[in-house]
């Protein structure tokens, strides 16, 4: 995926769906390969810009807002697996590790809708770096 990096005067974030913290890693590392797996492809690869461009478009305001409304903001990196379907909706979002920026920032990305992606059930890899 994508590396997205968060500075002081804009920010660009993937989240989605509430899960149950302590995510299965076993489940996190299959869905992340899939992920990886996509980007392989020319339309994956093709995706993995227009996705990255709809995010930082739609949800960099909603990353900058969690940044500066969180309390001792965790700014360690994060990686976000993000499955989209058909319609362009986030159906569930992944994050690792859960900052408390990263789930701050987790729901927004169910209030968006991205691209159709290439097939359905599409899982999209982030790697989140916030900077102050």
């Amino acid at each position: 995926g994508r590396a997205l990096l968060w500075g002081a005067v804009g920010f660009l974030a993937l989240s989605g769906m509430a899960r149950a913290a302590g995510e299965d890693t076993g489940r996190f590392d299959s869905i992340l390969a899939a992920a990886k797996e996509n980007l392989r492809t020319p339309a994956g690869a093709a995706y993995d810009e227009t996705f990255g461009r709809s995010m930082q478009a739609q949800l960099g305001m909603a990353m900058a807002k969690c940044f500066t409304r969180t309390p001792n903001p965790d700014v360690r990196k994060f990686d976000m697996l993000v499955q989209v379907d058909q319609a362009g909706k986030a159906s569930e979002v992944l994050v690792r590790p859960e900052t408390n920026v990263a789930l701050c920032f987790k729901p927004r990305i169910g209030e968006v809708t991205f691209p159709a992606p290439p097939g359905p059930g599409y899982w999209m890899h982030v790697e989140m770096e916030v900077t102050p």
